[in-house]
């Protein structure tokens, strides 16, 4: 048979506000089918869905535009007009994207929208990921699928951001190849009296990690990184997203165009010195954080200057 439908990913819509950046969709419908035979039969004689807790992940470039949707405490999706939206676009045979009316649209009504990681390496743009945990609202299928659908307009794509300065400790922390915010968002989904559908999510519990990559067997050291580790504070524990320049290099540091982030909580060297034949050895840092009594293990502020 010939091929026929083939589709691109287009945006996600979270709410009215198209996300733009969007480099990767991922769709589960998380169904869990059981087969059994009962009487330790060879073959199974029943097969049925006993639970489906559908889930979704996508990634943005655009920092600034997602963060200012969703923060650290995350989107309650039945609580929005229109929920979360995935856009397939058709590709036509012969062709590109296909014109009119020929699109798909995907629609979660419940759930919770979380921040899942930042991660930015040397050369590379710095990516925001999220995961949707899908509930049922008591009228709507965890997912609406509709067809037939005219793609909506996307806003220009032009957030990218680099690796900027990282502090820890009050330390600067140089030859940094990378580093990856893991959010530590733990959310509890579930459901009761028989329900196919998970009918509740709720943030239990965040406990954020950094994670800085780099050749740099110095960072451990009395006067940096000490093996016992090293107390951090929001105000000496700062790390940023350097905004690039379309059609140049980087934004001024001195422009409230980047991201800046701080943590509270303890660094330790993980990885002292790992080198391989003639390649420069590689270090590794991990900061866990902690709640100061104010603020949040982590902060993530859009539109700084770094200093």
């Amino acid at each position: 048979m010939a091929v026929t439908d083939l589709h691109l990913l287009h945006s996600v819509t979270h709410d009215a506000t198209q996300i733009p950046g969007i480099n990767r969709v991922s769709m589960n419908t998380g169904g869990q089918l059981r087969a059994d035979g009962g009487c330790a039969k060879v073959y199974p004689e029943f097969v049925g869905l006993v639970d489906q807790s559908a889930n979704a992940q996508f990634d943005t470039t655009a920092l600034s535009v997602a963060l200012g949707l969703c923060g650290l405490s995350g989107t309650d999706v039945g609580s929005t007009t229109n929920g979360i939206i995935f856009w397939e676009k058709k590709l036509t045979d012969g062709g590109g994207i296909a014109a009119g009316s020929v699109h798909r649209k995907i629609a979660a009504k419940d759930g919770l929208l979380v921040l899942r990681s930042l991660a930015v390496s040397e050369r590379g743009d710095a990516v925001l990921s999220y995961e949707l945990l899908v509930t049922y609202d008591g009228v709507n299928a965890p997912y609406v699928i509709t067809g037939s659908q005219s793609l909506p307009a996307v806003a220009a794509n032009t957030e990218r951001y680099g690796l900027g300065p990282v502090k820890i400790g009050n330390v600067t922390i140089s030859q940094v190849a990378s580093y990856t915010l893991d959010f530590g968002v733990n959310v509890e989904v579930t459901q009761a009296d028989g329900d196919i559908y998970p009918t509740f999510a709720a943030i239990t519990r965040i406990a954020p990690s950094l994670t800085v990559r780099g050749k740099n067997a110095t960072w451990l050291d009395s006067s940096a990184i000490p093996l016992a580790g090293l107390a951090c504070t929001h105000a000496n524990t700062i790390f940023y997203c350097r905004r690039r320049s379309s059609g140049g290099g980087y934004v001024a540091d001195n422009q409230s165009s980047h991201v800046k982030c701080t943590m509270a909580g303890m660094a330790q060297i993980t990885t002292a010195f790992d080198a391989n034949g003639v390649d420069a050895g590689e270090a590794a840092i991990e900061v866990r954080g902690t709640y100061d009594g104010s603020n949040a293990p982590v902060v993530v502020a859009t539109g700084q200057q770094i200093t």
